[in-house]
C-alpha cells in the first residue's frame, strides 16, 4: 500500500518488482486510487520491490524493499503480502521575501549610471571644446592667395 506521511493512499506510484532468486523476472506496476498493486499468480520467492517513479509532488522512495511470497501464507487461494511504502511530500521552495532596503542590485546599477552619466559629461565637454576650437580657426583663416587690411574701419581685400 502506497500511503503520504498522514496515511492517506497515493495512487500513481510505478514499482518494478523482481523476483530476487534469478533476477528474470520482473513487473512495473502502478498503484491504483487506494494506493495498492494486485498481482495475480506470482510464484513463490523472494522479490525486491522498488519505487520507480513517485506520484507527482512526492520524493520517490529509493531503497527498494524485500518481500517474501510463500504459500505457507496461503488464504483462500490467495497469498496476501502487505508492504507499507510511506513517501514524503516534495518540499516547496518558497521565494525569500525581500525586506525593506533590501535590494542587492541597486548598488550595481548606481553605479553604472554614474559611470554613464561622468562619460556623458566628458563627451560633452570634449565635443564643446573642439567645436569652439574649431569655430576660432575658421576665424583666424584666411582664403589663400588674399590680404586683408583695415583703412577707416573698413576692411579691404587686395591680391598679391
Amino acid at each position: 500500500v502506497k500511503v503520504d506521511a498522514k496515511g492517506n493512499p497515493l495512487a500513481g506510484a510505478s514499482f518494478r518488482i523482481a523476483k530476487i532468486e534469478d533476477g528474470s523476472h520482473y513487473l512495473d506496476r502502478i498503484t491504483d486510487e487506494n494506493g495498492e498493486i494486485l498481482i495475480d499468480n506470482l510464484d513463490e520467492g523472494v522479490y525486491s520491490v522498488k519505487e520507480m517513479k513517485a506520484p507527482e509532488g512526492y520524493e520517490l522512495d529509493d531503497p527498494p524493499h524485500e518481500v517474501v511470497f510463500e504459500l505457507a501464507g496461503e488464504k483462500d487461494g490467495q497469498i496476501l503480502v502487505e508492504l507499507n511504502v510511506t513517501n514524503a511530500k516534495t518540499p516547496v521552495e518558497t521565494p525569500s521575501v525581500p525586506q525593506t532596503g533590501d535590494n542587492p542590485g541597486r548598488p550595481l546599477v548606481l553605479l553604472i549610471l554614474c559611470i554613464a552619466a561622468a562619460g556623458a559629461f566628458v563627451g560633452i565637454t570634449v565635443y564643446r571644446r573642439k567645436k569652439a576650437r574649431a569655430e576660432r580657426l575658421d576665424q583666424d583663416i584666411e582664403p589663400a592667395g588674399t590680404k586683408a587690411e583695415e583703412t577707416s574701419g573698413e576692411k579691404k581685400e587686395t591680391q598679391d
